[in-house]
């Protein structure tokens, strides 16, 4: 049960730092992989590794072919990641688990 308040409290922190759950937008993308381990009496483990994806989108357009003369009839984009990488910067984290700390010690103030 404990693990479920941690998880809406990182849930919080993460949209207080101006992430999303979930997006495709845009072309830098950060995902955060959060690992929950219930640690029986000592609590719960949060584990917090991200990444940084660069991405490219294409616009194509698509054709109709009338014998052999094609015929534009509309378009579609197509998302290619270009590069990954893991963030290793330890004041990215820091402040990430500080922020977490202090929603699990205004949650358990209320």
């Amino acid at each position: 049960m404990f693990a479920a308040a941690v998880k809406k409290l990182l849930l919080m922190t993460l949209a207080g730092k101006g992430f999303l759950a979930e997006s495709k937008d845009g072309a830098c993308t950060i995902n955060i992989n959060c690992f929950l381990f219930g640690m029986g009496e000592k609590g719960t483990k949060l584990q917090v590794a991200a990444t940084e994806e660069i991405s490219e989108t294409s616009s194509h357009i698509k054709y109709f072919w009338l014998l052999f003369i094609p015929i534009p009839y509309g378009s579609y984009n197509t998302t290619a990641i270009t590069s990954t990488e893991t963030i290793n910067d330890k004041l990215f984290y820091a402040s990430f688990f500080k922020e977490v700390q202090a929603n699990l010690s205004d949650a358990a103030l209320k």
